[in-house]
């Protein structure tokens, strides 16, 4: 079986968390790179993010870090937001959680 690109993944999942949640946000890749532990491997990813700034995207954005994303093959660890109408996102993405 074939992976999904883990940055697709991540943008997947915030897709459809943002869909949820009432938000629209346009997602682009910025950069993605491998990480590792001793115990863990997986990638870095930092994405720019812009939409329309509504009550219903500050809530969003102020859940997001703490959020479930559910991924195929892999677990959030870690998620910081910056901004608000232009955002930053950092993710550490590991594989097979």
């Amino acid at each position: 079986m074939r992976r999904t690109d883990p940055s697709r993944r991540l943008v997947r999942a915030l897709e459809r968390a943002g869909l949820a949640a009432s938000v629209k946000i346009a997602w682009t890749l910025t950069a993605s790179v491998p990480w590792a532990s001793a115990l863990f491997v997986g990638e870095r990813h930092v994405l720019l993010g812009a939409a329309e700034a509504t009550p219903a995207l500050d809530a969003f954005l102020a859940a997001l870090p703490e959020m479930d994303l559910p991924l195929p093959d892999g677990c959030v660890a870690d998620l910081v937001v910056e901004g608000r109408r232009a955002m930053t996102l950092r993710a550490l993405v590991i594989d097979a959680c």
